[in-house]
């Protein structure tokens, strides 16, 4: 029995590892960084980026020491499988009961290269403000933006 927890957890563990390299190069990632935002390294949110953006070798490492990290864990077998089974499926379950339009939202995030202006219409849309609203926005994430790369 413990042997086969082992070998769950390490496809589990093997699944988790490259899910985290392809959502950091992923189109939604490079969607987010143009309003200063990026996916959270458990993949589980959204998170303010970091200025001076990382370069690709600091990133690559930080994402294999988490992986190693994780690693040892896959010896607690059926702990392991549980606890990251439990967060795939959290995952899916939040998706569930989000609205269509928020779907639709995530998808073009996932799918298409859209620009910072493309991204910021949407946002009017999602926030359910007059396309009028859209200079006032677009400058408002403007000045997040600049004020993140001050910080």
């Amino acid at each position: 029995m413990y042997e086969t927890g082992i070998l769950v957890a390490s496809a589990l563990w093997l699944y988790s590892t490259v899910s985290m390299f392809i959502r950091k190069n992923s189109m939604m990632e490079k969607n987010l960084n143009r309003i200063g935002k990026q996916i959270s390294i458990t993949g589980l949110g959204v998170s303010d980026m970091k200025y001076p953006k990382p370069t690709v070798g600091k990133i690559f490492a930080k994402q294999t020491l988490i992986a190693a990290l994780g690693l040892p864990f896959v010896l607690l077998s059926w702990l392991y499988v549980l606890v990251t089974g439990g967060m795939i499926v959290h995952a899916f379950i939040k998706d569930l009961g989000a609205p269509q339009s928020v779907k639709e939202w995530r998808w073009k995030l996932k799918n298409l290269d859209m620009s910072f202006d493309e991204l910021i219409k949407e946002i009017v849309k999602q926030e359910g403000l007059d396309e009028s609203e859209y200079p006032r926005v677009r400058q408002e994430w403007i000045d997040y933006i600049d004020s993140q790369k001050v910080n």
